[in-house]
């Protein structure tokens, strides 16, 4: 399949703008990106059906004092009908800073909305219990 740049460059826009909305707290924006039959589906479990559901836990996070503090995304590619994004997410909620790594896959309709969103974390800190040690020692 070919893959056309205009469409590809405009669904990474979108899809970046998916993250800015949230760290804005831009309801407006973020509603207009999505596909009215959306998926969402959080990495650590919870799913959201249509805009109704997002648009309720968008406001329900918001307003429990969630905020995103920064989403770097540090690579974004389009295939297909879909966007990847590979990105550091730092949040605040019920008080406590977090931080975590993660992927966002998401596919769009033909008319540019995001019908699907899948995220995947892992852990911001990583360790390498086989690397060699300063000392040259394994």
């Amino acid at each position: 399949m070919h893959l056309n740049a205009d469409t590809a460059d405009s669904r990474v826009k979108a899809a970046l703008a998916y993250c800015q909305a949230w760290i804005a707290r831009d309801k407006a924006a973020l509603l207009l990106l999505l596909n009215p039959d959306i998926i969402v589906v959080e990495c650590y479990g919870p799913e959201y059906h249509g805009t109704d559901e997002v648009r309720a836990w968008f406001e329900g996070w918001h307003a429990k004092g969630g905020r995103v503090l920064s989403w770097d995304v540090k690579e974004a590619g389009a295939f297909r009908q879909g966007v990847c994004l590979k990105w550091r997410f730092t949040c605040r909620w019920e008080g406590r800073e977090s931080c975590f790594d993660g992927v966002s896959l998401m596919d769009f309709d033909d008319r540019g909305h995001i019908v699907r969103v899948e995220e995947y974390s892992a852990k911001a800190e990583h360790t390498r219990p086989y690397g060699k040690e300063e000392k040259g020692d394994v």
